[in-house]
């Protein structure tokens, strides 16, 4: 629980520095990775919360990311290896495309204009952001919480 205590903390401090990007999806991921529901239920919840609090848009635009992320995650899981390096990089590739055109659609339902002059920029920095901290986030989690059992011959 302390491992997602800190990446909690440095997912604020680092939306607090890069305003838009996301930085609580690729935990998400990993824990949806292997197969971790029960911590990943009650993250997402206290993403969202934390989210929704600190956004400008109304109240559901991360609902409806998270809730968009968690079922096309599995249901790109049932056609391809979630475990795969390729898998999560197609997968950030659409989920950063999703998050952009949410926020366009929820932008225009809330009669606010979204700066689209920063959509390809912000679009490449969210995906290098999500492969990035994914990458990150995987090896971690790998070794300091998975304990796998020793093979032997």
């Amino acid at each position: 629980m302390v491992f997602w205590l800190v990446y909690t903390l440095l997912g604020v401090w680092g939306q607090f520095l890069l305003p838009g990007v996301d930085f609580f999806s690729p935990g998400l991921v990993v824990l949806l990775q292997v197969k971790s529901l029960k911590p990943a239920f009650w993250l997402c919840l206290a993403w969202i919360l934390i989210q929704e609090g600190t956004g400008t848009l109304a109240f559901g635009t991360a609902m409806l990311f998270y809730a968009g992320l968690v079922s096309a995650f599995y249901w790109a899981a049932i056609f391809f290896e979630a475990r795969n390096v390729l898998f999560s990089a197609v997968f950030f590739l659409f989920l950063a495309g999703f998050k952009s055109a949410l926020i366009r659609i929820m932008s225009s339902v809330q009669d606010l204009a979204p700066a689209v002059h920063m959509e390809p920029e912000s679009f490449l920095i969210q995906f290098g952001a999500y492969f990035g901290i994914w990458l990150i986030t995987s090896h971690m989690y790998r070794k300091f919480l998975i304990h796998e059992p020793v093979q032997g011959k």
